[in-house]
Protein backbone atom coordinates (compact mmCIF):
# COMPACT_ATOMS: atom_id res chain seq x y z
CA UNK A 1 0.00 0.00 0.00
CA UNK A 2 1.19 3.06 -0.89
CA UNK A 3 -1.19 5.83 0.09
CA UNK A 4 -3.91 6.00 2.99
CA UNK A 5 -7.46 4.62 1.89
CA UNK A 6 -10.05 7.47 0.51
CA UNK A 7 -13.37 7.10 1.45
CA UNK A 8 -14.85 6.16 -2.30
CA UNK A 9 -11.88 2.90 -2.10
CA UNK A 10 -13.37 1.49 1.50
CA UNK A 11 -16.62 1.84 0.01
CA UNK A 12 -15.66 0.57 -3.31
CA UNK A 13 -13.73 -2.77 -1.48
CA UNK A 14 -16.83 -2.79 0.68
CA UNK A 15 -19.53 -3.88 -2.26
CA UNK A 16 -16.84 -5.57 -4.03
CA UNK A 17 -16.32 -7.69 -0.82
CA UNK A 18 -19.57 -8.51 0.51
CA UNK A 19 -22.04 -7.58 -2.24
CA UNK A 20 -23.63 -4.98 0.11
CA UNK A 21 -23.91 -1.32 0.58
CA UNK A 22 -21.34 0.75 2.54
CA UNK A 23 -23.87 2.23 5.36
CA UNK A 24 -23.04 3.54 8.69
CA UNK A 25 -25.10 1.21 10.56
CA UNK A 26 -23.70 -2.55 9.36
CA UNK A 27 -21.30 -3.32 11.97
CA UNK A 28 -19.23 -5.50 9.39
CA UNK A 29 -18.37 -2.20 7.03
CA UNK A 30 -17.77 -0.61 10.03
CA UNK A 31 -15.03 -2.30 11.65
CA UNK A 32 -13.82 -3.46 7.55
CA UNK A 33 -13.48 0.29 7.53
CA UNK A 34 -11.46 0.94 10.79
CA UNK A 35 -9.17 -1.91 9.88
CA UNK A 36 -8.63 0.05 6.82
CA UNK A 37 -8.19 3.71 7.91
CA UNK A 38 -6.00 2.03 11.30
CA UNK A 39 -3.28 0.56 8.51
CA UNK A 40 -0.05 2.11 8.98
CA UNK A 41 1.61 3.50 5.48
CA UNK A 42 5.41 4.33 5.92
CA UNK A 43 6.32 7.07 3.07
CA UNK A 44 10.15 6.94 1.39
CA UNK A 45 12.02 7.95 3.26
CA UNK A 46 10.80 6.08 6.46
CA UNK A 47 9.67 3.12 4.21
CA UNK A 48 13.48 2.10 3.32
CA UNK A 49 14.40 2.67 6.66
CA UNK A 50 11.72 0.79 7.74
CA UNK A 51 12.52 -2.35 5.15
CA UNK A 52 16.48 -1.78 6.22
CA UNK A 53 15.63 -2.19 9.69
CA UNK A 54 13.46 -5.50 8.63
CA UNK A 55 16.61 -6.63 7.08
CA UNK A 56 18.45 -6.15 9.85
CA UNK A 57 16.10 -7.63 12.48
CA UNK A 58 15.90 -10.79 10.33
CA UNK A 59 19.47 -11.37 10.08
CA UNK A 60 19.56 -11.49 13.68
CA UNK A 61 16.89 -13.81 13.86
CA UNK A 62 18.70 -16.00 11.14
CA UNK A 63 22.05 -15.64 13.35
CA UNK A 64 23.72 -14.14 10.97
CA UNK A 65 27.38 -12.51 11.48
CA UNK A 66 27.52 -9.11 11.46
CA UNK A 67 25.02 -8.18 13.46
CA UNK A 68 26.98 -5.72 15.58
CA UNK A 69 27.92 -4.01 12.71
CA UNK A 70 24.62 -2.90 12.42
CA UNK A 71 23.93 -2.23 15.73
CA UNK A 72 27.43 0.25 15.76
CA UNK A 73 26.62 1.80 12.54
CA UNK A 74 22.90 2.79 13.96
CA UNK A 75 24.76 4.29 16.79
CA UNK A 76 23.63 1.46 19.59
CA UNK A 77 26.72 0.72 21.40
CA UNK A 78 24.79 0.36 24.68
CA UNK A 79 22.42 -2.48 22.71
CA UNK A 80 25.61 -3.88 21.29
CA UNK A 81 27.23 -4.06 25.01
CA UNK A 82 23.68 -5.78 26.22
CA UNK A 83 23.91 -8.26 23.47
CA UNK A 84 27.46 -9.49 24.21
CA UNK A 85 27.00 -9.28 27.94
CA UNK A 86 24.23 -11.82 26.93
CA UNK A 87 24.06 -16.03 28.16
CA UNK A 88 24.81 -16.69 24.49
CA UNK A 89 28.15 -14.96 25.29
CA UNK A 90 30.25 -12.44 23.79
CA UNK A 91 31.40 -12.06 20.28
CA UNK A 92 28.33 -14.76 19.71
CA UNK A 93 26.45 -12.00 17.62
CA UNK A 94 28.62 -11.15 14.83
Amino acid sequence: MREPFTEAEIARQWISLSGRRAEGPDPNFLDNAQMKLDTVVLFPPVLEGFKEVVKMFAGFLCGRQGFSRYLQALGLEEAQRLLQASPRGPGKWG
